[in-house]
């Protein structure tokens, strides 16, 4: 249940944007996304579910409706937008159900270089958190996020308070309080594996509690994220964080997260578009309470517009597990301002090696189809 505080918080928030929106008019950008995937794994059923712990992941190796994404940007006044993004998927019995992703309304470029956000939103945690799945670079979520900030990643219902730093380069520090909402998980790990929801309450279908299931935050969620960027020219870009995070978990510890990452993103022809690109990007969070450190890095080189080569490597220090992942994009339909369609096609390899059990292969084929807003 949404915490007392975090409803005035959001109340008062939608009322004083709702005062906002009467001088310009309205904008209405409307977006879709659909991806499915196909493949086969040395994993099975309940295995193949453990190496995949992302809501966001296949279920299955053979086919996977990972989702379909129908959302919107709105713009109410120069000064305040809304987002709005619900997903579409398959539950654990392979019954369509649908789920509210992000809702939120952003109130920005208030003096003293304020930006207040309220509704339900993916906490600035990081460098990936704020990502949607048509924005990955890879097919399924890395193992530290999945694993330390839950399946679903950080998200929060409340309000969050950004100030944009005084400082020589772009710096932000982003303040978020409220409470993760109780998701219906409907990521269905092969069928044979039972699962929690978010909260930790949901009964299996027999009524018995699942003994494994990843630890997530509940209650009171409050957030911090210091970023900063650095353009050494229009060539070069470096961007670092700094993150924490803490919450009641559905064990009833208060655990606290903590988080560190730094990106470098080159590219051929600076701020003009075309020409080739490297993203490199690292992080590594730490979860008390269980006293768990997760790190991936990733390198992503664009040759092109339409191919990408990227390699992820994921390490998990408790119960131990190591992931590397090279993949493939092929994009034959790219969006563009006369042209709001996309199409990719993704080839991914995962090699899992966890201390406790056998290494294990999985070979995914990933299908993306976008519409509207790019």
């Amino acid at each position: 249940m949404t915490h007392p505080g975090t409803i005035t918080a959001i109340g008062m928030l939608c009322l004083f944007g709702s005062s906002l929106a009467q001088a310009d008019g309205p904008s209405f950008l409307p977006f879709a996304h659909l991806h499915a995937t196909t493949g086969f794994s040395s994993a099975q059923n309940d295995s193949f579910g453990a190496l995949f712990p992302g809501s966001h992941d296949p279920d299955e190796a053979d086919f996977s409706l990972q989702e379909i994404e129908l959302g919107a940007k709105i713009g109410l006044h120069s000064h305040l937008e809304g987002f709005l993004t619900a997903r579409l998927f398959l539950d654990q019995s392979d019954d369509p159900d649908a789920e509210l992703e992000e809702a939120f309304l952003t109130v920005k470029d208030l003096p003293g270089r304020i930006g207040l956000r309220g509704g339900r939103f993916l906490n600035q945690f990081g460098l990936h958190n704020t990502s949607h799945l048509h924005s990955w670079n890879f097919i399924d979520q890395n193992l530290p996020h999945a694993s330390l900030l839950g399946r679903e990643g950080l998200v929060t219902d409340g309000a969050e308070l950004a100030i944009s730093l005084p400082t020589p380069h772009p710096s932000r520090l982003a303040l978020s309080y409220g409470s993760p909402p109780e998701h219906r998980h409907g990521h269905g790990h092969g069928h044979g594996q039972e699962h929690h929801d978010e909260e930790g309450h949901e009964e299996n279908g027999h009524g018995e509690a699942d003994s494994e299931e990843l630890l997530e935050l509940t209650g009171d969620l409050f957030t911090a994220n210091l970023s900063a960027e650095l353009a050494h020219n229009d060539f070069h870009l470096w961007r670092a964080t700094a993150s924490f995070a803490t919450a009641a978990d559905n064990h009833g510890n208060h655990p606290e997260l903590y988080g560190i990452g730094l990106a470098y993103n080159w590219r051929e022809k600076g701020y003009s578009p075309g020409g080739r690109a490297l993203l490199l990007r690292a992080e590594a969070f730490f979860r008390t309470g269980t006293d768990t450190l997760g790190a991936t890095s990733s390198a992503i080189f664009q040759a092109n517009h339409h191919l990408d080569l990227a390699l992820r490597a994921d390490y998990l220090e408790d119960p131990g597990h190591l992931r590397l992942s090279p993949a493939v994009t092929f994009r034959p339909v790219i969006a563009s301002d006369s042209n709001p369609t996309s199409a990719h096609l993704r080839l991914q390899y995962n090699y899992d090696r966890p201390s406790h059990a056998r290494d294990e292969h999985t070979l995914l084929l990933q299908l993306g189809l976008g519409w509207g807003s790019h």
